[in-house]
């Protein structure tokens, strides 16, 4: 077996092409790590023109996962952005609304509707708020603590009775 005698210069060479492959390996492994981007409450609330209760009411029903540090809350970028392109509406192929007509015809319908009162009204105006502010989707998440708000209603068990009623019947 031959042998070989290892001299100070071999160490340093060896020293110095060994740092110069784990620097390259770094150099590589940093350009591979992608910085996430948090967004803070009102930057969330800013960027999709919501309140914080309807904000709220995303975590809760676990639409929006998020982080807390602290008193602050923080939400991935990069989720909200799929979520926003996951509920993309194609205008192509959505009906204008001609939103006059619609309160038109409502406000003639409410007019020879006995059941009604005015809490049924408010809700539905309100209601008719959210999806306007939606730009009128076939469906859409409203906030009941801000509805609530929206339409004057003080009692919860008004708000459910007067959403069943009005669910019932086809408003």
């Amino acid at each position: 077996m031959p042998v070989h005698i290892l001299t100070t210069e071999d160490l340093w060479e060896f020293k110095t092409e060994l740092l110069g492959e784990i620097k390259e390996l770094l150099n590589e492994n940093q350009a591979k790590v992608i910085k996430k981007e948090w967004l803070k409450s009102t930057q969330v609330m800013n960027m999709l023109n919501i309140s914080s209760g309807t904000l709220r009411s995303l975590r809760r029903r676990g639409i929006l996962s998020f982080t807390k540090i602290g008193g602050l809350i923080f939400y991935d970028a990069e989720q909200i952005e799929k979520i926003l392109m996951d509920n993309l509406v194609k205008n192509s192929n959505q009906k204008k609304m001609n939103y006059i007509k619609h309160l038109n015809a409502v406000f003639q319908q409410f007019s020879k509707d006995w059941r009604l009162n005015p809490s049924h009204v408010s809700l539905y105006m309100a209601l008719f708020q959210y999806w306007n502010m939606n730009r009128f989707p076939k469906s859409f998440l409203v906030d009941r603590e801000e509805t609530m708000s929206f339409s004057k209603i003080g009692s919860r068990t008004t708000y459910h009775r007067c959403m069943a009623n009005l669910n019932d019947w086809k408003y």
